[in-house]
C-alpha cells in the first residue's frame, strides 16, 4: 500500500485530536457503516462454514470489524471536541438507550464558531 495513503488513514480515521465538522463527519461515518455492514454480512456467510480459509477470513473480518469500531470512536470524539465538549462523551454510545439520541445531536449540532479548547474551527479553511 501507499504509505501516503495509509497516514491519511490514520489521520482521517484514527487521530482523536482536533475538530470534525458535521459534514466530514457525516460522511466518514457512512463509509464505516458501509464497511461494517459487508463485513457484519461476511462474517454471517462465513459462520456456517467450518473450513479453514472460511476461517482465516472471518478472523481477519472480525479484526477490521473492531478496527472499524475504534474508527468510529475517534471520528465521535472529534465531533465532540468541535461541540467543545470533552471526548470522553463518546462513551454514551455504548448505552443503547442514549445511542439514538447521541448520534442525533452530533449529527445535527453546530459546532462551536471559531477556535475552541480543541483547536481551530474546520469551516474556516473551507472555501
Amino acid at each position: 500500500m501507499n504509505s501516503d495513503f495509509i497516514q491519511m488513514i490514520k489521520r482521517d480515521y484514527f487521530s482523536y485530536t482536533g475538530r470534525l465538522n458535521r459534514k466530514t463527519y457525516f460522511i466518514r461515518s457512512l463509509v464505516l457503516v458501509v464497511i461494517e455492514c459487508i463485513l457484519f454480512v461476511l462474517i454471517d456467510e462465513l459462520d456456517t462454514r467450518s473450513d479453514d480459509f472460511s476461517l482465516i477470513l472471518m478472523l481477519l473480518s472480525f479484526i477490521l470489524l473492531c478496527l472499524c469500531i475504534v474508527a468510529d470512536f475517534m471520528l465521535d470524539m472529534r465531533r465532540f471536541h468541535d461541540l467543545d465538549k470533552s471526548g470522553y462523551f463518546a462513551l454514551l454510545s455504548l448505552i443503547p438507550a442514549i445511542t439514538p439520541f447521541l448520534y442525533l445531536y452530533l449529527f445535527l449540532m453546530p459546532g462551536t464558531k471559531g477556535a475552541n479548547q480543541y483547536g481551530n474551527d474546520p469551516l474556516e479553511n473551507t472555501y
